[in-house]
């Protein structure tokens, strides 16, 4: 076989190769894709509305807690608005960043009014509650927390949410 032969052969080899490569990468590419579309059903199922006497229960829980956060927040009290909060949680709201985050929402929001109960789920190991909070210059603003199912029932996580305002901590943030 002629040199000029062996390299046409090898050449088109190559090609062949480095298409099937190609036809790898575009699959491969949705992999990802592919994934977050067959988990998500499974996802989804993970949190379950509660109702009746089971949401009753859960808001029994849920009531002091968010009191005690309502009431540190408004008396500008660190211990007794993370009073409930697990370790997660207090790395994520230190005591430094306190006075920031209750002057922001402060400024933003008004002074707090009122709140009724939104929405009581189940997800996993948490209990979520939802609440629609009123305050001075906002209404409907979303408050929500996530604590253990098992005692001491503590906050896992909080969140904030009116409009643009939308507030969770960030463990990694620092406060300015």
């Amino acid at each position: 076989m002629s040199p000029d032969l062996a390299l046409v052969r090898n050449t088109k080899e190559m090609s062949r190769e480095a298409a099937s490569i190609c036809h790898m990468r575009i699959h491969l590419r949705h992999l990802p894709l592919i994934v977050l579309a067959a988990t998500l059903p499974i996802l989804a199922a993970c949190e379950r509305e509660l109702t009746g006497a089971e949401a009753d229960r859960v808001i029994g829980l849920a009531d002091p807690t968010i009191d005690g956060l309502f009431t540190g927040l408004v008396a500008g009290d660190y211990g007794a608005f993370t009073s409930n909060f697990d370790d997660f949680m207090r790395r994520s709201v230190p005591d430094t960043c306190f006075p920031d985050l209750r002057d922001d929402l402060h400024n933003k929001l008004g002074a707090y009014q009122s709140r009724e109960v939104h929405r009581v789920a189940q997800a996993d190991e948490f209990y979520v509650v939802e609440y629609l909070a009123s305050f001075e210059k906002r209404n409907s603003v979303v408050v929500g927390i996530a604590f253990h199912r098992r005692e001491p029932y503590s906050v896992d996580h909080l969140w904030i949410e009116a409009g643009q305002l939308s507030w969770a901590p960030e463990p990694r943030r620092q406060c300015e």
